[in-house]
């Protein structure tokens, strides 16, 4: 494979069924450059390219595709239609490697990309690389794995719009995690163990320029993250990154036992609220510079009362009532219930709670709780069907950043409860989920965290592989509040799956399906699920529209109902 365009072209357009134009910006004033480069005691570099026009010169080896040149104060790639870099020679280096290049301001043409690059080896035919490209006038972030003659792309592809020159773009190995930072904040994370030692440098596709670069062995200290509380009037149990429980009795500062590593990131959540109050972290995520972490705010205080009350009963049976909670504001939301008026015989009742996929009322996708009245399932199945609403588009996550987006804790602590309370009729009750896409990794998100809560998921089509909160643009930020949040405490890794499987190990309780948009993430987990043992049932996958009304909640619903029966016997 000659280079990324080329392999973006086999490996990633089927998924995202579209063209690849790449392009890259880049100059920086003279004035702001290095005029030499120069090495620490070979665990670090830098190079400014200040100097004559030609090859970079003893302190850098050109890989096997062709090397970089300086060209006017700056370093450009040499193949029109290939790839060419450079390595850097003047030192040796730990696996734990960082490589940063400057955006600038020349525009490059269609086609072209460059980046920088760490693990660099074998010629240059294996690293992990960093580009910066234009693809259909929509400048993007990728992260790629270069090895044994072939590209893999790792993470999400980072929607990052035009970048100013001065943008600083670095790509950072320790371990196993690769980050790739746009000044030096993370837009694009993967974990991949496959490259080992090698050198930081810098690759191009394309006569594309890059300015000032540094490169060397990335920083392991570690650090605290800590913060104060107050308005505390009880005992609040705190989180970061999804484990090191903190319990804090009193106002003032705390600090975390675990430090974190330089460069990665931290995300500050509450994991259980004090009796009678409600906590909010702010400044709670972030990545962690040179320097303890002492910002995270976390205030407590009496929370608005969460309160449902009933407004009206439709036509066709559906009671439509409005909820109030802290959790998911402002202001009310409405909530949809339909239950059996004439329940098959012999039919245990339960609850389903049917997940929207947008805010509001909104159906363009259809409606959970229209196609599951449609089917008659409150009767076939003895169902009392929930459908609550939400004010931004739900993920089903308790943001890091807004107190009023806390969907995880809304569907645990709230509804779940008051829906058992009020709505049950033998106190037996199973509490089942069904969603797809977004509600879909919503679903397996809750399932998964709270099997005592929830019983039964069906979630089809539904993002499995996604690996940034970046990857669905803003709704999905908005949703996570942070990225290091998503992949601490939501992200489908063989981690957090393993991490929850025990519940799930003898009984099946989930259903997946997918086929629309998402049957290559849907067979990864099922694949995933089946790897750390947790039964489950996969769907036949059948050519049906994105959307609640296309046909596959039929079979989700058989499929929950079998396995409900299996759980009674």
């Amino acid at each position: 494979m000659n280079s990324v365009r080329a392999s973006r072209g086999r490996l990633i357009f089927s998924r995202y069924i579209r063209v690849v134009a790449v392009c890259c910006c880049i100059s920086i004033p003279l004035i702001s450059l290095p005029q030499v480069a120069s090495a620490d005691s070979g665990s670090s570099a830098s190079d400014g390219f200040g100097r004559a026009d030609g090859s970079l010169g003893p302190n850098w080896t050109d890989i096997g595709d062709g090397g970089l040149v300086i060209s006017s104060h700056a370093v450009a790639g040499t193949r029109a239609s290939g790839n060419s870099g450079d390595m850097w020679a003047a030192g040796s280096f730990t696996s734990d490697q960082f490589s940063q290049v400057a955006v600038t301001s020349a525009q490059l043409s269609g086609g072209q990309w460059i980046g920088p690059a760490v693990r660099m080896q074998s010629g240059g035919a294996d690293g992990y690389v960093g580009i910066y490209y234009w693809d259909n006038g929509s400048p993007e972030l990728m992260l790629f794995e270069r090895h044994g003659g072939g590209w893999a792309q790792l993470g999400s592809t980072y929607n990052s719009g035009p970048l100013a020159a001065g943008t600083q773009l670095e790509l950072v190995a320790v371990g196993n995690r690769l980050s790739f930072l746009e000044n030096g904040v993370q837009v694009i994370s993967a974990v991949d163990g496959t490259l080992s030692g090698g050198a930081p440098g810098i690759m191009a596709y394309g006569t594309g320029q890059a300015g000032v670069w540094s490169g060397g062995n990335a920083g392991v200290s570690s650090y605290s993250v800590g913060g104060s509380v107050s308005g505390l009037a009880g005992s609040v149990v705190l989180q970061d990154n999804g484990g090191d429980d903190l319990t804090v009795s009193g106002n003032g500062s705390f600090t975390f036992a675990t430090a974190v590593a330089g460069g990665a990131g931290y995300a500050v959540t509450v994991k259980t609220q004090p009796s009678g109050q409600a906590c909010t972290v702010s400044a709670g995520s972030g990545t962690v510079a040179a320097a303890n972490v002492t910002s995270v705010a976390v205030s407590c205080g009496t929370p608005p009362p969460f309160s449902v009350s009933y407004v009206s009963t439709d036509s066709t049976g559906v009671q439509t009532y409005s909820v109030t909670s802290p959790d998911n504001g402002p202001g009310p939301q409405a909530m949809r219930v339909l239950t059996p008026t004439h329940p098959a015989a012999g039919m245990a009742h339960n609850f389903i709670i049917a997940l929207p996929v947008q805010p509001g009322l909104n159906s363009s996708f259809g409606d959970g709780l229209n196609t599951l009245q449609a089917l008659d399932a409150q009767d076939q199945y003895n169902l009392t069907i929930i459908e609550p609403t939400f004010s931004i588009d739900p993920w089903y996550a308790d943001s890091s950043t807004d107190q009023n987006v806390q969907y995880e804790s809304f569907m645990t602590q709230e509804l779940a409860p008051w829906i058992k309370q009020n709505l049950a009729t033998t106190g037996n009750e199973q509490v089942w989920l069904i969603g797809f896409s977004k509600s879909g990794i919503g679903g397996q998100d809750l399932i998964l965290k709270h099997p005592s809560l929830f019983t039964l998921a069906a979630s089809w089509d539904f993002p499995a592989d996604m690996s940034s909160d970046s990857a669905f643009g803003a709704d999905a930020e908005a949703g996570y509040g942070a990225n290091v949040n998503f992949q601490a405490n939501y992200e489908l890794t063989s981690a957090f799956v393993h991490s929850h499987s025990a519940p799930f190990q003898s009984s099946n309780r989930i259903w997946i399906g997918g086929y629309s948009l998402y049957q290559a993430d849907d067979t990864d987990y099922d694949a995933l699920l089946t790897s750390e043992g947790v039964a489950h049932t996969t769907e036949l996958p059948q050519g049906v529209a994105h959307t609640w009304d296309s046909g596959w909640v039929p079979q989700a619903l058989a499929a929950l109902y079998q396995d409900s029966l299996k759980l009674n016997s």
